[in-house]
């Protein structure tokens, strides 16, 4: 669901949480800006993901920097999230160097949290859900950040209507890019 935004206030505090926004602040060195922000539901019986990198390191887009809000509990057996650590540090994304992205990576990492929790990461590093074994969905609130000069994934200024992007207060609408031209 990419349209999170437009159904309730209380999503902008996901965005707006001080240790994500701090956590940007260090890892861009320099004005930032949100590129997407959706819902996510792992449906039951759901196989793990293809590892991938959501932007490899060497794009001109690069740094990238994730989050994902755990909606629900992140377990083995609903599909957690699995990263490789330091592999964001390879030159090569997941596809190219294995040929073989839905298997178990012997270096994989998974990302066992509480609801409530928030996991934030380099975008360029290999990661994907785990298989969701269970008969019930798993939920999360996703998104990323990107430099302040590098092109949206969202336009929030189009998607978002008069009235939602009316009650954003400076930070969220410097944040979502809507008082550009």
């Amino acid at each position: 669901m990419s349209d999170l935004l437009s159904f309730s206030a209380i999503f902008d505090e996901v965005f707006l949480h001080e240790p994500l926004l701090t956590a940007c602040s260090l890892f861009f060195e320099g004005d930032f800006k949100l590129s997407s922000f959706l819902g996510r539901t792992l449906r039951a019986r759901t196989p793990a993901q293809a590892l991938h990198a959501d932007l490899p390191r060497a794009s001109q887009d690069a740094p990238l920097l994730g989050f994902i809000l755990m909606l629900d509990s992140f377990r083995r057996e609903n599909g957690a999230t699995r990263f490789i650590p330091g592999s964001h540090k390879w030159p090569s994304v997941p596809d190219e160097a294995t040929g073989q992205t839905g298997t178990q990576h012997p270096d994989e990492v998974m990302c066992f949290g509480e609801k409530g929790t928030m996991i934030v990461f380099d975008g360029s590093v290999w990661h994907g859900h785990g298989a969701n074994l269970t008969s019930g969905n798993r939920r999360s609130i996703q998104g990323y950040f990107v430099r302040r000069t590098v092109r949206q994934g969202f336009d929030f200024r189009t998607r978002l209507s008069e009235q939602v992007q009316t009650r954003m207060q400076p930070l969220a609408r410097h944040l979502l890019e809507l008082d550009q031209s």
